[in-house]
């Protein structure tokens, strides 16, 4: 199965791209009688994609991805392995990511946005780190 990168500048683009491919494919499984075997998401900043509770509450996309980054860092992570009784916040999320995310892929579909952040956080997966990982 091949790729297809369509890059955007802003956001409305991207989801306006990923609304006229989710109509593209309905409109193929009406004529052609069988859904096509295509996942399509958007790609974004984590500003866009956070679903941490607190993280996102953050409006600009530096100070939620430095925030993000406290709680995702490999070596936060394995501070908090090696002193389990200190007080370490991480990330559910990214956590719940690396433990399942990793070994599974999203079904086949077109994600906007907010699906992909509703469909991960239901999982209890990362969706700026699932979608990156998706692209591989």
């Amino acid at each position: 199965m091949g790729k297809v990168i369509y890059c955007s500048r802003t956001v409305p683009e991207i989801e306006k791209a990923l609304m006229e491919l989710k109509n593209l494919l309905a409109y193929r499984e009406r004529e052609l009688g069988r859904p096509d075997n295509l996942t399509a998401l958007g790609l974004t900043s984590r500003r866009n994609l956070c679903v941490h509770e607190e993280v996102s509450k953050h409006k600009t996309g530096k100070t939620v991805d430095a925030e993000c980054r406290k709680l995702t860092a490999s070596w936060v992570r394995d501070r908090k392995e090696k002193n389990p009784g200190e007080d370490i916040e991480l990330c559910s999320f990214f956590e719940g990511f690396n433990k399942q995310g990793r070994e599974q892929l999203i079904p086949p579909g077109v994600y906007t946005l907010e699906e992909m952040k509703a469909y991960c956080k239901g999982k209890g997966w990362c969706p700026y780190f699932m979608s990156r990982y998706m692209v591989d």
